[in-house]
C-alpha cells in the first residue's frame, strides 16, 4: 500500500478517543506538518540500540526520511502518527521580517483579521554577524515539535529570508539537486548542508514572550551556545567559593525577565505580610536543586539530596505595586482579564504584583518553579499552581496554549570579533563590548493601567494595600500599649456594617480623650 493508504488506515481503526482524528486531517496533511515518523523493517524496535524513528518528509532534501505519497510501504514497517497534532495558531499572526513596536505587538489580530497587517517581531539584525534580536510572541515554540514542524520561531526565521531571497524553498531545492547532479552524486556521501542556516541557541518556553537571540551563521550559534556555557559555570563556581567575582570577567550573556506572580497570604497572614516577604527576597541569591527527569512538572527543592540534582540559581532585582484582583468590580475584572475566566484563577489568589528576575542559571522550567517553590507561582501557570486547570476536552487541549506571565525583557551579550586560531580557523571571540536590547511593556502592562483608571472610581473596592501600609504605620508609631487602653462605647465611632469577605479594614483616627 502506499505510504498515505496506510496512514488513513491507522486513524481509521483506532478506537481510542484520545488519538481519534478529531480535526480531520488528511493523511498529507500530517506529512506536512511533520506528524509522522517512521523505521524500516530490519531496523531494531529498540532506541537504546542507537537506531530511532526518523521524521517522515515528502519534500526531498529536508531532515528526516524522503518519502513520495506514491511509494510502496514495505511489510512490518514502523510508522508512528500523532493523530492530533499541537497547533500553533499565533504563528501566523505575526511578521517575522517586520519591525518590533510594543504598542502593535501586544494587540496582534485575531484569526479573523489576517488580511490587515501584522505586527512585527524583529528588534534588531546584523547580517555580517549572524543575529537577529527577536520578540518572540507566546504561544509559538522557538524550534519543531515532535508532531509539528511547520509553525515554530525558526521556520518563520527560515520563510522571511527565503523571501528577502525571492526564492522558495521548492526552488533551492531543485538548485541543489542539480550541483549534485552535475558533481555526479559526490556530495551524497558528506552531510546535507541545511538549505538556509537559522538555529536558536536561546531557549524559552512555547508559552513565554521575550528577546530571544536567531543564529543566522553557524559562527555566531557557535559563539552564543559557548558564552552561555560559560556564564552557567562560572555561576557555579562564584557558588561554590562562596565569593562573587567581577561581572565584566565572565557574565557576557544576562537575561532579565518580567514575571507577573499570585499573591496568595496564608492563613493568618495580610498582603502586607506578602509584600514584606517578597521584598526580603530582592537581591539575595534563591537557590533551589531540580530533579532529574524528562517529565514536568520539575521537582524543585531548597535541599540536594544528592550529586545528580541541578543547582538553580536567580535574583529578583525588582519588585513592582500589588494589584487585588478581589473585592471590588476594578479588581475582579483584573482577575478576568489575567487568567481569562473566574474558574482559571487559584482560589488562595488575593491579589498580583509584577517582579523583575536576573536570571543566574538556565534550568528548564527554573523561573517558573523556583518562583513557586518560594510561594509566588506565576499568573497562569498551570503546572506550578499558579492557575486551575478548566477541562475543555482532548482538541481544545492540544489546540489552545497557556498564556505565562513571564517575559524576557533584557537581552544582552558581549559584541563579537572575528578572531583566527593557530590553526586557521575563523571563530568569534567576545569583547568588552556590551550589545544590550531592552523591552519595558508586557502584555499585562495595559491591563494594570486600565485597573488603576477604574479604581478611581470603584465604590465597591473592599482590598487596598495602600490601607495595609497606613495601617503597619499607625500601628509601628503608637507608643501605648493596647492593654492600656480604657474605651467603652461612648470613644467609638457609630456602628457599621460591611459585606462579607477577608483582609478588609476600618481605620479611623484615634483622639485624646476630652472628658467623661
Amino acid at each position: 500500500e502506499v505510504i498515505s493508504k496506510t496512514i488513513l488506515q491507522t486513524l481509521s481503526s483506532s478506537d481510542d478517543s484520545k488519538s481519534k482524528n478529531e480535526y480531520n486531517y488528511s493523511a498529507r496533511d500530517l506529512l506536512v506538518l511533520g506528524s509522522i515518523w517512521y523505521l524500516p523493517p530490519d531496523s531494531p524496535r529498540d532506541p537504546s540500540l542507537g537506531i530511532k524513528p526518523a521524521r517522515v518528509n515528502i519534500v526531498e532534501g529536508e531532515k528526516g526520511v524522503y518519502f513520495p505519497l506514491n511509494q510502496k510501504v514495505k511489510s512490518g514497517a514502523y510508522f508512528r502518527v500523532h493523530h492530533n497534532p499541537r497547533r500553533f495558531p499565533a504563528f501566523h499572526r505575526y511578521d517575522w521580517g517586520a519591525s518590533f513596536s510594543d504598542s502593535r505587538f501586544f494587540s496582534p489580530p485575531n484569526n479573523n483579521t489576517l488580511n490587515k497587517k501584522r505586527p512585527g517581531v524583529v528588534v534588531d539584525e546584523d547580517e555580517d554577524l549572524g543575529y537577529r534580536i527577536i520578540m518572540k510572541p507566546e504561544g509559538i515554540p522557538i524550534h519543531a515539535t515532535v508532531d509539528n514542524v511547520v509553525e515554530n520561531v525558526s521556520v518563520g526565521v527560515q520563510n522571511d529570508i527565503l523571501r528577502r531571497m525571492g526564492s522558495t524553498r521548492e526552488e533551492l531545492l531543485e538548485k541543489r539537486t542539480v550541483e549534485e547532479a552535475l558533481l555526479g552524486g559526490r556530495r551524497r556521501k558528506q552531510k546535507m548542508e541545511p538549505l538556509i542556516y537559522v538555529s536558536t541557541p536561546q531557549r524559552l518556553d512555547h508559552d513565554t514572550s521575550g528577546l530571544v537571540a536567531v543564529a543566522t551563521s553557524l559562527e555566531f550559534s557557535s559563539y552564543f551556545a559557548k558564552l552561555l556555557r560559560k556564564k552557567t559555570d562560572m555561576q557555579m563556581k562564584t557558588m561554590d567559593k562562596g565569593c562573587r567575582q567581577n561581572e565584566k570577567e565572565h557574565d557576557y550573556v544576562k537575561k532579565k525577565y518580567k514575571c507577573l506572580i499570585c499573591i496568595a497570604p496564608k492563613k493568618g497572614l495580610s498582603l502586607y505580610d506578602e509584600k514584606v516577604r517578597l521584598e526580603n527576597l530582592k537581591n539575595e541569591t534563591i537557590v533551589h536543586y531540580l530533579e532529574p527527569s524528562i517529565r514536568a512538572p520539575k521537582n524543585f527543592s531548597a535541599t540536594q539530596f544528592n550529586s545528580s540534582w541541578s543547582q538553580c540559581l536567580m535574583t529578583i532585582t525588582g519588585v513592582g505595586n500589588i494589584f487585588p484582583i478581589r473585592g471590588g468590580i476594578a479588581a475582579e475584572k483584573l482577575g478576568l482579564d489575567l487568567w481569562g475566566s473566574f474558574d482559571a484563577i487559584p482560589p488562595t489568589c488575593m491579589a498580583v504584583a509584577e517582579v523583575e528576575v536576573n536570571l543566574l542559571t538556565g534550568r528548564t522550567h527554573q523561573i517558573r518553579g523556583q518562583l513557586s517553590s518560594s510561594g509566588f507561582p506565576l499568573v497562569g501557570d498551570v503546572l506550578y499552581e499558579g492557575g486551575v486547570t478548566i477541562d475543555s476536552g482532548i482538541a481544545d487541549s492540544y489546540m489552545k496554549c497557556e498564556r505565562l506571565s513571564l517575559q524576557c525583557c533584557e537581552l544582552s551579550f558581549a559584541k563579537p570579533m572575528l578572531t583566527k586560531t593557530k590553526r586557521g580557523k575563523l571563530v568569534f571571540q567576545p569583547t568588552n563590548d556590551l550589545l544590550t536590547w531592552r523591552i519595558e511593556s508586557a502584555w499585562w502592562t495595559s491591563k494594570f493601567e486600565e485597573y488603576v483608571s477604574n479604581a478611581k472610581t470603584d465604590e465597591s473596592k473592599t482590598i487596598s494595600c495602600q490601607d495595609e501600609n497606613e495601617v503597619i504605620m499607625l500601628k509601628n508609631k503608637s507608643n501605648v500599649a493596647a492593654d492600656s487602653l480604657t474605651i467603652t462605647s461612648r470613644d467609638l465611632p457609630p456602628r457599621i456594617s460591611i459585606e462579607e469577605g477577608t483582609h478588609k479594614y476600618i481605620i479611623i483616627e484615634a483622639r485624646e480623650k476630652v472628658s467623661d
